[in-house]
């Protein structure tokens, strides 16, 4: 599934972002019990420094992406309101690019601190999103399965879960490791990849990175 291929492409993309010039969002668009949620929960899981935006204040995320290069995921995005939801939509709107910087003042003296806002980001929703927002985004339209029977419960807290995504996500440091020179040449290979003539030059910034990924990994 083509889908599977791209959120694949996504996790790898998040442990060698800071290569690249500008980095796609994932914005997850379904219907309440579609399953977006645990698609989020298992895209944050494995990853770099995945950071879900649960009772997270927007200091909290200025700090984690300029520490630790979090990639950030929001959940039910229509219900942020308020300061929260401003202050956020300003990393969202400047943090795809490298070297984006966003000022917040010193609650002590107000002086004003800069703080880096260049991450990955996902973030999943019911209703559509700010027009500026959705071009910095790769939109995935979720739908809800029609019989559920045969769908499982699943846990990433299990014993067996906890020991695979070990493994996974340090594969994941060792693949960001070993071909990152590599990733990084084919990326900026102006013969990388072509698209359709109505193309914005803004969509093959955001595919580029996967782009360069994929070549990687079918190459090996």
């Amino acid at each position: 599934n083509e889908l599977y291929d791209i959120i694949s492409l996504w996790i790898m993309h998040t442990y060698v972002y800071c290569i690249f010039r500008y980095v796609p969002y994932i914005w997850l668009n379904a219907e309440a019990g579609s399953g977006k949620s645990t698609v989020l929960d298992v895209i944050v899981q494995y990853s770099f420094n995945g950071l879900s935006n649960v009772g997270s204040t927007p200091p909290v995320i200025f700090r984690s992406i300029e520490n630790n290069g979090s990639t950030l995921a929001i959940d039910e995005f229509e219900n942020m309101v308020g300061e929260d939801k401003n202050s956020i939509l300003t990393i969202l709107k400047v943090g795809f690019k490298s070297g984006a910087i966003v000022s917040r003042c010193s609650e002590k003296n107000y002086e004003p601190n800069e703080f880096s806002a260049f991450s990955p980001k996902i973030f999943a929703g019911i209703s559509g999103i700010d027009n500026v927002l959705l071009t910095r985004c790769i939109k995935i339209n979720m739908k809800m399965a029609k019989d559920k029977s045969s769908i499982s419960d699943f846990d990433l807290n299990t014993p067996e879960k906890k020991v695979e995504t070990a493994k996974i996500k340090n594969d994941l440091y060792i693949f960001g490791l070993k071909y990152v020179d590599k990733i990084n040449q084919l990326y900026n290979d102006n013969n990388l990849f072509s698209l359709e003539q109505d193309y914005t030059p803004r969509e093959k910034d955001l595919w580029q990175p996967l782009m360069a990924i994929a070549k990687v990994v079918d190459s090996e």
